[in-house]
């Protein structure tokens, strides 16, 4: 998916442009001449217009817009003749859509609801080739994106955090505690109640039967850690509620939010970071999802360096050789020592 944060920047708007941000992107239709997709565009606190774009290449970057509340901004667009005052959008070749700073917050449109579900069962019929970290729940999290069908539909979810590796493609699951949403067009999301319990085979119609995700260009680097910054964060086992303050050498510490004093090991923490390595002249700033830093420890049996997480940056520090593998975004999809590969 496209990242956000790589859209330029606009300042203020001009003739011809709206800022706000972007919400319901469907999915994309064809018609006999073009291909399109609709938006829903929001430019203050209750005034929400209809935006049509006729140009497919852009889904991904309004879909990621809509999916990470990015205030935007849209110029060079035409607008056309809505129901009484209002005006509807077209968004064609010549439009751009660039990162703004506005003064309304985000508020999603009135007939966009989230429902909660008790459980689903499903197969998973598409996954993400690699995770990336977005900001939901209120903190930084990895999130996966995968597809799941029974034999009435198929739907998009994402999964957050421990329930990555817990999901595989052509595996069913009975999902509990998950809800809709829809940044970026009507899905479903896990949630900080979710549990996945695997299940016997479903069987689905042959047009939902599961689709291996499309090849990831995958590069290959091996040096030396000349770097490495981590996040950590801890969440309470009993509210899920992520703790802003905590001090990993205390025996106890207090839920910011439930306020129950508990054991400090019952806040696993959740660490992930940016790792750089230098190969000959050259510096690559990578980022460490959770997952893979997890297997990364759990492969080397240093799970222990987790009850103290400044040890993992100095044990990544003085390790001889990494070879990481990682996608055109610089995100790790695997870590091993460079001592366990020989010819690279």
């Amino acid at each position: 998916m496209a990242n956000p944060s790589k859209i330029p920047r606009v300042d203020a708007p001009g003739p011809g442009e709206l800022q706000g941000f972007v919400h319901s992107v469907s999915p994309v239709k064809i018609s006999a001449r073009n291909k399109y997709f609709n938006v829903i565009f929001q430019v203050s606190r209750d005034q929400y217009h209809r935006g049509v774009v006729f140009t497919a290449d852009k889904h991904r970057q309004f879909e990621r817009a809509a999916y990470t509340c990015t205030p935007v901004g849209l110029s060079n667009i035409r607008k056309t003749s809505g129901l009484g005052q209002d005006f509807n959008i077209q968004v064609h070749h010549g439009s751009t859509l660039e990162v703004a700073e506005v003064d309304v917050g985000m508020k999603p449109p009135p007939d966009s609801q989230v429902l909660k579900i008790g459980k689903v069962a499903a197969k998973v019929i598409f996954l993400q080739t690699s995770s990336e970290v977005v900001n939901a729940f209120g903190a930084n999290l990895e999130n996966e994106e995968c597809w799941t069908a029974d034999d009435t539909g198929k739907i998009r979810l994402l999964l957050y955090d421990d329930l990555i590796p817990r999901v595989l493609l052509g595996h069913s699951y009975k999902f509990r505690c998950i809800s809709t949403a829809d940044k970026g067009g009507l899905h479903l999301t896990t949630t900080r109640s979710t549990t996945v319990e695997e299940i016997p085979a479903i069987e689905v119609p042959e047009a939902f039967s599961f689709t291996e995700a499309p090849a990831e260009v995958i590069f290959r680097t091996k040096g030396l850690v000349s770097g490495v910054e981590r996040q950590e964060r801890r969440t309470c086992s009993r509210c899920r509620q992520t703790q802003t303050a905590f001090d990993c050498k205390s025996l106890n510490h207090r839920c910011q939010s439930c306020r129950l004093l508990q054991k400090t090991v019952l806040f696993p923490a959740k660490v992930s970071g940016t790792v750089v390595l230098t190969s000959g002249s050259t510096d690559v700033h990578l980022t460490l999802t959770i997952t893979v830093l997890r297997e990364f420890l759990e492969c080397n049996q240093l799970c222990h360096l987790l009850q103290d997480v400044q040890s993992i940056e100095e044990y990544l520090l003085n390790t001889p050789q990494l070879l990481v593998e990682h996608n055109d975004a610089n995100m790790v999809t695997s870590m091993r020592l460079g001592t366990e590969v020989s010819g690279s």
